[in-house]
């Protein structure tokens, strides 16, 4: 784990290159009210998280572990409580919060940096919708289907159940 970068990966790169590309200056890495973010527009008051879809908990992309899957899933539960706990404590002190997956960018880094840009010129905050990540799993072997249960990053209360086949790769 000690070779995990925690800033400066290519996702984080390829949107900050997209963004500089716009004319827009921000801080990397920068603390704001104590919560660390990725990208901090400081004269906007406007942070983006960028969350990796394994240590986040993505719906779409989350796998669960095949070793040690309670020591992964308590780990991936801490950090969606600390996720939850930036969230809120910088909403409650009028900052603008947008939270990206790395898939987002991998796919369109341009249309990313487009969403902060579009943001950070109109002035309006991002809408607050359900914003859902994995907090436990399981495989079933019977049916060979993962179910997920995912909940509310801003709500804990409300969850759901996602299932998904899980393909089998054959090996020649």
């Amino acid at each position: 784990m000690s070779r995990v970068k925690d800033r400066d990966t290519k996702v984080e790169v390829a949107l900050r290159k997209a963004i500089w590309k716009e004319g827009f200056r921000y801080r990397k890495n920068f603390r704001v009210d104590g919560v660390r973010v990725d990208l901090a527009f400081t004269g906007y008051r406007f942070v983006v998280f960028i969350d990796g879809c394994f240590w986040h908990g993505c719906p779409s992309h989350y796998t669960i572990p095949g070793t040690r899957a309670e020591f992964w899933q308590a780990k991936i539960k801490a950090n969606v409580e600390r996720d939850r706990r930036q969230t809120i404590e910088l909403e409650g002190r009028r900052w603008g919060i947008l939270r990206v997956w790395e898939h987002e960018i991998e796919t369109d880094p341009q249309g990313v940096a487009k969403k902060v840009c579009e943001y950070l010129r109109s002035g309006k905050r991002p809408y607050k919708k359900r914003d859902w990540r994995v907090v436990k799993g399981k495989h079933d072997m019977m049916t060979n289907e993962s179910i997920l249960t995912v909940e509310d990053l801003r709500d804990p209360t409300v969850e759901k159940a996602i299932v998904r086949n899980k393909r089998i790769s054959s090996r020649k």
